[in-house]
């Protein structure tokens, strides 16, 4: 098999096939044949897409998720950003460890990436109490993208904007990094209020994937019953 384009336009090279096995076969998606997970307004989903446990407790797949990220970040600097260092703020909890992850395994001589840790509540104590994140910005030395597991309808990502921005960011100059957008429309609509979110990967392309490569863990029926469910929320959304 040379390339698979999944619904969404999106291709997937060879190169890129052990880390979409690695995916799959893992507990970063699951799916129930009934709705069991919290999803929006009290409704259940079939669906849980991990990025946290699933990811860290499977060393190899935790490291090229990582890598994924990274690679990305850096196309960012290199479109626009000169000497400053980019800086990933890990939304939390969830991506707070991915992000420190991704600067991690950048190289600190040639490719440096930073990261800064976000707080679901102020912080109360050290350097700089009273705000979301761990320190002021500093456009001189740095620019700044989020990094999340998933973006839904878009709403967590709002109010962490406004947090962001009551630190002393700009919300709207940052690109906001998410791994798995569930096809809900969150992405364009959050574009038309001026933030831009990138998605590493759509949903429904990792599950039309998975059938590709025709992965044990998804057989051929549970693809056609997932991506169902993706049709579902989107009635819902």
């Amino acid at each position: 098999m040379q390339e698979i384009t999944g619904p969404s336009g999106r291709t997937f090279r060879p190169h890129e096939f052990p880390l979409l096995m690695g995916l799959g076969n893992s507990d970063f998606l699951r799916f129930s044949p009934k709705p069991v997970f919290p999803h929006f307004d009290k409704e259940l989903s079939k669906f849980y897409v991990g990025g946290r446990e699933d990811l860290s407790l499977v060393p190899g797949l935790y490291q090229a998720v990582l890598d994924e990220v990274k690679a990305f970040v850096l196309t960012l600097k290199d479109g626009c950003c000169g000497k400053r260092i980019p800086c990933l703020i890990g939304i939390p909890d969830a991506a707070t460890g991915l992000a420190a992850g991704v600067a991690a395994r950048s190289n600190a001589g040639t490719a440096p990436i930073a990261c800064l840790c976000m707080h679901k509540q102020k912080k109360q104590r050290g350097a700089y109490p009273h705000r979301w994140t761990d320190a002021p910005p500093n456009y001189s030395k740095y620019f700044y993208a989020t990094l999340d597991n998933v973006i839904k309808i878009g709403g967590s990502k709002e109010e962490n904007a406004e947090h962001l921005r009551e630190d002393g960011f700009d919300p709207e100059a940052m690109t906001h990094i998410v791994l798995v957008d569930y096809g809900l429309g969150a992405i364009q609509r959050l574009k038309e209020v001026g933030l831009n979110i990138h998605a590493l990967f759509d949903l429904d392309d990792l599950l039309f994937a998975f059938g590709k490569l025709e992965l044990e863990a998804w057989p051929l029926e549970k693809v056609a019953a997932a991506r169902a469910e993706i049709s579902r929320l989107r009635a819902l959304a």
